[in-house]
Formats: structure tokens, C-alpha cells, sequence
């Protein structure tokens, strides 16, 4: 072996001190972070994880016109005075102008047959539609607009109501065969729901209207409610209340109703 000098040693010495301590500094980096830290991507923002949920669209709101009119005298046959509210969705991004030219159109016919009526009639007439909220989801909204049309010297109003259950994703105003799946026996369990909730009567007639009114046709039922946990109908007056204006309504639960509703209505009940 080659004789090394004194100064070399020293040079050799501190050229593997400082490589170790290189090596040791690298180490100690490495080991005192987790390992999961390493291999996690950088946050999305605020150091949240990114989400896998899906956002949901929000409620619409309603928004109610108001259709006011009278004729030029206020007294005397012919004349006439009408207030109606119109009910339209605010905040659906698809179809939304079909539902509301729908829910208008049905109750412009309304106040179309009212004015050809006034002008025939023998003493002045008045129309009042007020629009409820029944319930509003980002799938379905619920609305009932009641409708009272007097006559000057008639005691009794008569009453209309217009239901409008608006399938949002669809964009359709909901009728029963909607609802109900084909070749199901739906109108016998309404049939039979209906007339345990209205009290027996011992006069012939009053059991015969409610007979007629609740019998197992899709025009009885056709005014419903497609509420929170029941269906609701809603009867004309005197439909099956002889002697009364009023509009009676039932309620049937949805449990009771369930094997007989179409598929994807369950889903939209619960939207």
C-alpha cells in the first residue's frame, strides 16, 4: 500500500462525513412524513375532498298572476266583474313555459265560459279563482285553484276547483291513468275509500248522490292531490253533498294505494 500523507486523511475524512450526512438528511426527510401524504392529490379547495354526489336541482317557486276585469257598468243584466289568479313556475329549466301555458289555458276556458255567460244573464255575476300551494319538490309541484262564480239573487255560488300535479322532469299535468297502473282496479279501492268517509244519510236521495258521485269512474276523481302522504280528491259541489255548495274532499293514503301505482310514480311522490 502507497504511503498517504497526513492532509489527504483529513481531506478523505471530511469527503465521507459529508456524504453521510447528505444521505442521513435525505433519510430523515423521507421517514417523517406518512406515507398516505405522498400519494395524495393536492385538495380541490379549503383542503375539502372532492364530492361524488351529484347536484340536485332545486324547487321551483310560484310565481301568481292576477287576471282582473269588469264591464263598463256595474249594475243591470250583463254585468259582470272577475278575479282570477293564475298560478306559473318559476325556476324550471326544462319545459317550464308548457307547464304554464297549460295551467293558463285551463283557466282562461274557465273565464271564457264565465264572459259568454255574464253577457246573457239577467243579473250581475262575479268570478273568484284564488290559487293554493299544495306542495313543490324539484320533481313535482302540486297546485289547486278554487273557483266561485255568484250571481245577483241566487243563493247558492257554484264552486269549481282545477288540480294541477305537474310531473316537472316530464313536463305533463298528471291525470289519474297517469298515476295509476293500466288494467289495475284503482277506481274500486277510491270507490270504496270514498264513500266510508262520507256519513251514511236515511234519505234515498242523498244515498243516491253519493252513489252517482263516488262511483267507479275516472271523471268522479278526476280533481286530485298528489300530497305529502295521501292522494286527495276533491268533489264538485254537490257532486256528493246534496243541498251544498261546498267542495268535500277524501283522503287516501298512499300506503293503501301503493300496488296499484304506475312505475315511477313512487319515485316522484318521494322527490
Amino acid at each position: 500500500m502507497g504511503y498517504v500523507s497526513g492532509p489527504m486523511v483529513v481531506a478523505l475524512g471530511r469527503m465521507v462525513l459529508a456524504v453521510l450526512a447528505v444521505a442521513g438528511l435525505a433519510a430523515c426527510g423521507t421517514a417523517d412524513l406518512p406515507p398516505q401524504v405522498l400519494d395524495q392529490p393536492p385538495p380541490t379547495s379549503a383542503g375539502a375532498a372532492p364530492s361524488l354526489v351529484a347536484a340536485q336541482p332545486s324547487p321551483p317557486t310560484i310565481r301568481v298572476d292576477v287576471e282582473r276585469g269588469a264591464s263598463a257598468g256595474q249594475s243591470g243584466p250583463g254585468a259582470y266583474r272577475y278575479d282570477v289568479e293564475v298560478p306559473q313556475l318559476v325556476g324550471v329549466p326544462l319545459h317550464g313555459d308548457a307547464l304554464d301555458a297549460m295551467i293558463h289555458g285551463v283557466l282562461q276556458r274557465d273565464l271564457g265560459a264565465f264572459l259568454s255567460a255574464a253577457q246573457d244573464a239577467q243579473a250581475p255575476t262575479d268570478l273568484t279563482c284564488t290559487s293554493h300551494t299544495v306542495r313543490v319538490t324539484s320533481k313535482l309541484a302540486v297546485l289547486r285553484v278554487d273557483c266561485t262564480s255568484s250571481q245577483a239573487g241566487v243563493a247558492r255560488p257554484t264552486t269549481v276547483t282545477h288540480t294541477f300535479n305537474c310531473d316537472l322532469a316530464r313536463a305533463r299535468i298528471l291525470t289519474l291513468q297517469d298515476v295509476f297502473g293500466r288494467g289495475s282496479t284503482y277506481l274500486d279501492v277510491l270507490t270504496t275509500a270514498a264513500r266510508s268517509q262520507f256519513p251514511t244519510d236515511a234519505t234515498p236521495t242523498a244515498d243516491q248522490t253519493v252513489a252517482q258521485g263516488t262511483a267507479p269512474v275516472a271523471d268522479n276523481f278526476k280533481a286530485f292531490l298528489l300530497d305529502r302522504t295521501a292522494l286527495v280528491v276533491v268533489f264538485a259541489g254537490f257532486q256528493v253533498a246534496p243541498g251544498s255548495a261546498a267542495a268535500p274532499q277524501v283522503s287516501i293514503s298512499y300506503e293503501d294505494l301503493q300496488r296499484y301505482l304506475a312505475p315511477g310514480i313512487s319515485d316522484l311522490l318521494t322527490g
